[in-house]
């Protein structure tokens, strides 16, 4: 799986989405969550494909731009074999 840890939504068309890809043998990412520094949830999605755009976080809040910074995250995959993995880390969102 491919998490970015740097994305720009500034509308030019480039890196404007940050997109989860992942290897066929990834069935589903069952969820994504995506926090501020101060523990605030962002973004969620769950039951999504990678690599699915509709799935994938603008870098806005209820419609709001954010302010660059940078935020955490928790997602868990399954895989095709039942196994699930955990992934934390942080996506820094640049403008």
């Amino acid at each position: 799986m491919y998490i970015p840890n740097v994305f720009s939504p500034n509308g030019d068309g480039i890196n404007d989405r940050l997109l989860i890809s992942a290897a066929s043998d990834v069935e589903e990412i069952e969820s994504m969550e995506i926090f501020d520094r101060w523990g605030n949830l962002v973004f969620a999605a769950k039951n999504f494909l990678p690599g699915d755009p509709t799935n994938s976080w603008d870098g806005k809040r209820d419609g709001v731009t954010l302010n660059p910074a940078v935020f955490a995250y928790k997602m868990m995959a399954r895989f095709k074999d039942g196994r699930r993995e955990v992934r934390n880390g942080d996506i820094t969102l640049v403008r």
